[in-house]
C-alpha cells in the first residue's frame, strides 16, 4: 500500500483505498527544441522574464537549451528525446 493510501484509512472515512501508479515514455524528435521551447515558456512566466525583450528572452532559452546538451544526450535513445512520465490515482470509498 502505497503512503497515500496509508495516510488517507486512519479515521478520514476512506475505505477500500486503492492507489495504482501509472507511467510511461514521452518521446520527442528533437531534444534541443524541446528544451528551448520549455526555457521560453519558463522564462515567459517569471517576472524577470517578463521584463526583458523578446530578444533577451529569446537569447537566454537558446543559453539554457545548449547547456542542457548532457542531460538531453543522455535522455537521446534510438535518435529520439525521451521523458519518463509518472503519475499515482487513488480511488476510495467513502
Amino acid at each position: 500500500m502505497s503512503a497515500l493510501a496509508l495516510s488517507n484509512t486512519g479515521g478520514t472515512g476512506f475505505r477500500h483505498v486503492r492507489v495504482t501508479r501509472h507511467a510511461h515514455e514521452v518521446q520527442f524528435v528533437d531534444g534541443a527544441l524541446f528544451a528551448r521551447l520549455n526555457a521560453m515558456a519558463v522564462i515567459g512566466m517569471s517576472d524577470k522574464g517578463k521584463a526583458m525583450s523578446e530578444a533577451e528572452r529569446g537569447e537566454l532559452a537558446r543559453r539554457i537549451a545548449a547547456e542542457s546538451g548532457d542531460v538531453i544526450a543522455r535522455a537521446t535513445k534510438n535518435g529520439k528525446f525521451v521523458l519518463p512520465l509518472a503519475t499515482n490515482i487513488g480511488i476510495a470509498d467513502a
